[in-house]
């Protein structure tokens, strides 16, 4: 099934659904997709938000491929406990961040959390947590490690590689 867009010709209908509630999840295309389909009085908001959730699920299920996982106990093994640090390292610092600033902590743990803008967007609007600040410092974080952490691992890699 093929849907005419604006930008081009046909597309894949699947493909099309998919970049509205996942990889632009936000109430501007879902008002778009209302209007487009003449739906009066619609809480983009609400139905949007519930929407994305299993849509980002179920892409990052999507990614995975099952032949790859030979050895799915040793890497369990590895995982759980590393899920488990890493969390309790993220409750820890977002307890820090609500000392140091008046954040909330589900503020601060969707602040430092690792994860996509998008998703951790997502997870603050069903938690009720400041948005635009967590969005702020996930955007920081992903600046940081573009602009700042990648030129130092460079020039590291090419002084290591010039003494060997």
């Amino acid at each position: 099934m093929a849907v005419s867009v604006a930008s081009g010709g046909p597309v894949n209908a699947g493909l099309y659904v998919r970049y509205i509630f996942y990889e632009r999840s936000s109430v501007a295309n879902c008002s778009a997709v209302a209007i487009y389909a003449d739906i009066h009085n619609f809480n983009c908001a609400g139905k949007l938000v519930y929407g994305s959730v299993p849509g980002a699920g179920s892409e990052s299920g999507l990614q995975m491929e099952p032949r790859t996982l030979k050895n799915i106990k040793v890497l369990g093994s590895y995982t759980l406990p590393s899920s488990v640090l890493l969390v309790l390292f993220l409750l820890l610092l977002a307890f820090l961040l609500t000392l140091w600033t008046p954040m909330m902590l589900t503020t601060a743990f969707l602040s430092a959390a690792p994860g996509g803008v998008a998703e951790m967007g997502v997870a603050a609007s069903m938690v009720h947590a400041d948005l635009s600040m967590v969005s702020g410092y996930q955007l920081f974080r992903v600046f940081f490690i573009m602009f700042v952490i990648s030129p130092l691992l460079q020039r590291w890699l090419q002084r290591s590689a010039q003494n060997q």
